[in-house]
């Protein structure tokens, strides 16, 4: 039986995926640079470097590996500013393996996930995968580079490839660097500190996340090169969500 690859199985949309996918009798095998035991049985997970390719190969020699969901990347403000260089090589470095392997192992599909932040700031709350594309802040320009990136190395490949440009996703154990979270995590407090009250985001629930991806991991398309944007298409800003906590 062959396998689905998930790295960065440990995060929020990789723990997800797992369980779901492994409720749906899948096999899926993990990579993560953390020492985690998993007692599901249909989850085989490795510790390993994404950036070096002799400890990665390891996992597709070992394994029938027919789709993988590109999820290891960081998520902190940090390293997106103060380590922008550092991040964007290491996000590079990554891909390239990943696609070299793929192409090795004949992996028959690689979903990456994006972020709808390479958009940029737009007032348009219906935004089609058409729009142009403008990030205005780090994140947004390193997933543009890693999504350019995935498609030239693939152009000549027989790897069909789908870029998920996710919006703000949000669900339980979440890092509190996150909105909701920063939020929940103040409720006991005699206040509660926020930035910008009015600032609009589109927010979609993980297992919303899930679901679309899992439909993507199954479904067959004629096209090698595909962008799919993930989101609610609702705006809420910061004022919204602390009505409805409240």
């Amino acid at each position: 039986m062959s396998s689905i690859l998930i790295t960065g199985i440990s995060g929020l949309i990789g723990s997800n995926l797992a369980s779901q996918l492994s409720l749906k009798g899948e096999k899926i095998i993990g990579t993560g640079r953390k020492n985690l035991n998993f007692k599901d049985k249909n989850i085989k997970y490795y510790s390993v470097d994404l950036n070096n390719n002799n400890e990665l190969e390891k996992v597709f020699i070992n394994n029938d590996i027919s789709s993988i969901v590109h999820l290891a990347s960081p998520t902190d403000h940090f390293s997106f500013s103060e380590k922008k260089e550092e991040t964007l090589k290491t996000n590079i470095k990554a891909i390239q393996n990943i696609v070299n392997l793929s192409a090795k192992y004949k992996v028959k599909k690689i979903i990456y996930t994006s972020s709808g932040k390479v958009y940029g700031e737009t007032k348009d709350n219906d935004i089609s995968e058409s729009n142009d594309i403008n990030p205005t802040n780090n994140l947004g320009e390193i997933k543009k580079i890693s999504e350019d990136t995935l498609r030239t190395l693939t152009e000549n490949l027989d790897i069909t490839v789908i870029i998920t440009r996710i919006f703000n996703v949000y669900g339980p154990d979440q890092k509190k660097t996150f909105v909701i979270p920063y939020i929940l995590s103040q409720i006991n407090n005699d206040e509660i500190l926020l930035g910008n009250l009015n600032d609009e985001r589109d927010y979609i629930y993980v297992d919303d996340v899930v679901s679309a991806i899992y439909l993507l991991i199954k479904k067959e398309f004629p096209e090698k090169f595909i962008i799919f944007n993930i989101g609610s298409s609702k705006s809420s800003t910061v004022n919204d969500i602390i009505k409805i906590i409240e």
